[in-house]
Formats: C-alpha cells, structure tokens, sequence
C-alpha cells in the first residue's frame, strides 16, 4: 500500500491519471507501466517500524519518454506482510527523485539542449553549488539566444565571453522590467565569480544561494511564459474579431482584410 492506501501494483481508474512532471502533459497509466521497490527497516525509530517505496514509470509522450521516479518514507503496520501496509502519518516524506522536484516541467518554447542545460543547473546545486551557478549562467545566455535571437540578428552574434552576456542584458532591456533585468545582472555576476575565480573576490557559495540564482532562472522562463500565452490569445482575439467582421456570402480569403501597401 502506498500512503494514501493503495497498492502500487494496482494503479487502477481515476488513480491512473498523471501529469508528466518532465512535459507537463497529461497521460494514463496502464497496467503493468508502474514499477515498484519497496523495503521494511530492520530497526524501529521513533515514529515505529518504517518503510521505503520507490516507485517509477516512463512518460508515454513520443517527444518526451523520461523517467518519474518518486520514493516515499513512512511508517508501516507489519513488515511480515507483503507487500507491507503503509500508514500515512505526520512522519510520511515524499520526495521527487527524478525529476528532482524543484526543476520545471519543460515548456514548449524551450529546446531539449536549453532544458538539458537548466535540469543539471538543478541538480548539481545539492552537491556543488558554484558549478550550478556558473551553468546559471550558460542558461541565461541560451535563455536569451532562444527568447530573442530570431528577431533581433545582433543577439544572435556569437561572441563568447564576460563582455557577450551583458551585451545581450543591456539589449533586452527595453523588453523586460527593470526588476527582471537587475536580476538577470545578478545571475551573470555571480556566475562569472565562479567562472572567472582570479578576477573575483566571491570564493564561497552556499545551496540555498545557488537555488537563489536558479530561482532567478525560473522567473524569466515564467515571464517568457506569461509572454507567449499573452500572444496566442491576443491572436484568438484578433480572428475572432475577424469572424464577426466577416460578411455572409463570402469567403475566408474574401473577408481578409487588405494588407497594406509597401512603403
């Protein structure tokens, strides 16, 4: 039994229904998709006997087919049984292996080699924080190149170096808020501590700081987000101006309306 009183290897009706945590799509557990570990503790604790279930399943998605692996921690009622009973309690841990849980699902703006790039960004900052930091700031500049380069040839420039990065902030400055631009700063100049040690009095980062950096990140996809959304309905608004324009008796292209004269 899982926390909640189901058995793993039942995931059954409504239970089966699942948000993919790698590209946020929906999709339906079928038998025999859901594999399990799960074990009893020999020794007692405070809480009682506890257990750990481990469980994993491949999202279905063509275009994704990564791995959700989630492990529980909790306490049970008999280990002699198996599969033994679980008891949700205040002791119950759930935790997102893989993807870890504090990484976004990726969007569909964003490639596979930026979303690569931001999920080891993530998952290096548990054990190394100044390397997460320093491809904090290999993601911004990707981040960057992704959001603007296909309207703006000058940010599609390929010169690397400290210079090229606050380069492209100063030039998206017009695009952003001056809140989002002080922070996109922030990421750059804490990466290049890290990525140019000798020229940096910065030496020493912690976790939470390098999550700090990460959450930085985060918001800029999640305004970039915002953005694109803002365009797609702004676009269903404008055809849905167009079909009350449009005069009975007349064909789509008919009721289009006249582009305007080059100047």
């Amino acid at each position: 039994m899982d926390p909640r009183g189901n058995d793993p290897r039942e995931d059954t009706g409504a239970r089966n229904t699942q948000v993919c945590k790698h590209c946020n799509k929906p999709f339906t557990l079928q038998e025999g998709d859901v594999q399990y570990v799960q074990t009893a503790f020999d020794k007692t604790c405070k809480e009682g006997t506890t257990g750990l279930l481990i469980k994993t399943y491949v999202c279905p998605a063509n275009d994704c087919r990564r791995r959700t692996l989630p492990a529980t921690w909790s306490v049970i009622r008999d280990r002699k049984m198996v599969p033994p009973p679980w008891v949700k309690t205040d002791s119950t841990r759930t935790w997102s292996l893989l993807p870890p849980a504090h990484i976004p699902a990726q969007k569909p703006f964003i490639s596979t080699e930026v979303y690569a790039c931001l999920c080891e960004a993530h998952i290096v900052a548990e054990t190394s924080p100044s390397s997460a930091v320093i491809q904090g700031r290999i993601c911004l500049e990707l981040l960057l190149d992704a959001r603007w380069a296909e309207t703006d040839d000058e940010l599609c420039q390929r010169i690397r170096g400290v210079r090229y990065l606050a380069k492209k902030i100063a030039e998206a400055a017009d695009r952003v808020t001056q809140r989002t631009r002080e922070a996109l700063d922030a990421i750059r100049e804490v990466g290049n501590c890290f990525t140019h040690p000798a020229q940096r009095e910065l030496r020493q980062i912690t976790r939470e700081q390098a999550h700090l950096v990460l959450f930085g990140l985060n918001e800029f996809i999640a305004e970039w987000e915002h953005e694109v959304e803002t365009q797609k309905k702004q676009e269903e608004l404008l055809e849905l101006s167009r079909a009350a324009k449009a005069e009975p008796g007349r064909t789509a292209q008919e009721n289009k309306p006249p582009e305007a004269p080059a100047s």
